[in-house]
């Protein structure tokens, strides 16, 4: 069990979310527990998260909330880590009903289980013009109670609309080329040629775009303002906060665009996929610095998350403790310009900040100008890592998840340094013995063991994957969710498993997912970025 549903069941009381189907035949449905005839509240959030824990710890202070919502509703809570149906499922919902994302993610069902409301993190209690949780979920168990076929209408209209993804795609064939262009046009709508990215704030870690328009990028005919701005959001990556300067690795991403206000939590899965990301542009864009950054990556998930043996945890939470026994957000990572001359002089003191870009109550260090003392400044921040690793560290989260193991695996064999050769035979060995709860977990195993060179293994745990492909070709997670878009932890289910079929040798299944999501990537090409690079790869 994470943290975040350890935090609950012991503040709050509440069970774990357990799916279950109660007619063989028929869709899996949040479990009902006791027979009841209140609706369901979950609350589902990631254990790393710093805005999950911060909701957790604000409803268990505010025992009026939650014994009111623990009496209107059948309450039980979920991590996104281990339950990706049910996450999928939410960010549906938070779409529909509030036109947000994100966690943590309050989901309102009806006694059966079926999504008639949804809402994003709120303070517990109204404030600073805020409509809080507590009024938002109470209003709605009212809703419940006094207009019970709105809701079901409500849950009734949201059910339709998922079965659009259910639906075989229907118009013309996908033309390769035009498609492909599509994607890389919507892409450079979205850039930021200031700061880097694409999108509007928060910025993720877009790997998955990443790729596909690294792929794009090594095209003899390449558009330079293509190449311009994929470098541009690369460098910008590891000049701002978001970036762990002094140890290595990345946080999540920012609330900014300029990733001045990061997310503090340090992921598996994010240092997995961006070690791989950095590492095919050092090629691509003819910038070898950019392998030493992936080598930092891996040095500090080494350092950080190796649990021995082979296997790896989790992440690192955002909370970390500050003085007076307090934990806070990123604590660990603030730095002010007086903290840092303590360590290392005024004068030392003043260099690092003018190369990093603190100042007083900055909240990470960011690279600014080059110094004209580079020997020196690499000294100084020498002596300053050693006094951030010994700060007191967030807490880890130790589970070892199916998924991440392969992603751990596919980045250390994309890598290929002799000197982690030891460590991804001892991650393959755990690759072939860990159970894959889920297609896209068992998807990942097969591509982190046939990158090892495991062909064997990885076909068996491919099978599997494959087996979640139904006739339309859509990926199912279970009899009514569909993995889709791609999301913060990685490529949806249709480019998995495309790019798996592609590098096991199978390109008709490849074909297969393409052809049935050609709507999809008509609509929404930078949701499908990673389905838009296993279609590059087909037409290579």
């Amino acid at each position: 069990m994470s943290l975040l549903l350890d935090h609950v069941a012991k503040s709050l009381r509440w069970p774990p979310y357990h799916p279950v189907t109660s007619d063989p035949a028929g869709p899996r449905t949040p479990d009902p527990g006791p027979r009841t005839e209140q609706p369901r509240l979950l609350l589902i959030g990631t254990a790393t998260d710093h805005w999950s824990s911060a909701q957790v710890a604000e409803l268990a202070a505010d025992r009026e909330v939650a014994e009111a919502l623990s009496e209107v509703y059948a309450c039980a809570v979920a991590d996104v880590a281990e339950e990706p149906a049910l996450a999928i499922l939410a960010q549906q919902a938070l779409g529909v009903f509030a036109e947000a994302s994100g966690w943590p993610c309050w989901l309102v069902c009806t006694p059966e289980g079926r999504p008639f409301g949804a809402s994003p993190w709120r303070p517990v209690r109204d404030r600073e013009r805020t409509t809080g949780l507590a009024r938002v979920l109470l209003d709605a168990a009212e809703a419940w109670h006094t207009r019970e076929e709105d809701c079901r209408a409500d849950a009734a209209r949201f059910a339709r609309l998922r079965a659009t993804l259910l639906a075989p795609a229907e118009g013309k064939p996908l033309r390769p080329a035009l498609t492909l262009e599509a994607v890389e046009a919507a892409a450079m709508e979205a850039a930021d040629p200031l700061e880097g990215g694409f999108g509007p704030a928060p910025r993720l870690n877009d790997a998955e775009l990443l790729s596909f328009l690294l792929q794009r990028c090594a095209r003899p005919d390449a558009p330079l303002g293509l190449v311009q701005q994929v470098e541009r959001t690369l460098v910008a990556r590891l000049a701002s906060g978001v970036h762990e300067h002094l140890r290595g690795g990345f946080t999540r991403g920012s609330a900014d665009t300029a990733g001045r206000e990061p997310f503090h939590d340090l992921r598996l899965t994010d240092q997995a996929r961006l070690a791989v990301v950095l590492h095919r542009a050092a090629t691509v864009l003819g910038q070898p610095m950019l392998v030493d950054s992936a080598r930092r990556v891996v040095a500090r998930v080494v350092a950080d998350l190796h649990l021995g043996g082979g296997r790896f945890a989790h992440g690192l939470h955002a909370d970390a403790p500050a003085k007076a026994g307090m934990w806070e957000d990123g604590a660990h990572r603030r730095w002010t310009e007086a903290q840092v001359a303590d360590l290392v002089g005024s004068e030392g003191g003043k260099l690092l900040a003018e190369r990093f870009g603190l100042g007083e109550d900055s909240s990470v260090p960011v690279l600014s100008a080059t110094s004209p003392d580079h020997r020196r400044l690499g000294e100084l921040a020498a002596r300053w890592a050693i006094a951030a690793a010994e700060r007191p560290a967030p807490r880890r989260d130790e589970r070892v998840l199916p998924a991440e193991q392969g992603q751990w695996l596919y980045a250390l064999a994309t890598l290929a340094d002799p000197a982690t050769a030891d460590l991804q035979t001892q991650a393959a060995e755990v690759c072939r013995t860990i159970p894959a709860p889920d297609p896209l977990a068992a998807a990942w195993l097969a591509r982190g063991l046939l990158a090892h060179g495991d062909r064997p293994a990885a076909e068996i745990q491919a099978k599997a994957a494959f087996a979640a492909i139904d006739a339309q070709g859509r990926v199912r997670l279970d009899a009514e969710t569909v993995s889709d878009a791609d999301t913060p932890d990685g490529p949806g289910g249709p480019g998995l498993l495309a790019l798996l079929a592609i590098e096991v040798g199978q390109p008709e299944v490849a074909h297969r997912l393409v052809d049935a999501h050609r709507d999809r990537l008509r609509q929404a090409p930078l949701a499908l970025a990673s389905l838009a690079e296993a279609l590059g790869r087909l037409t290579d």
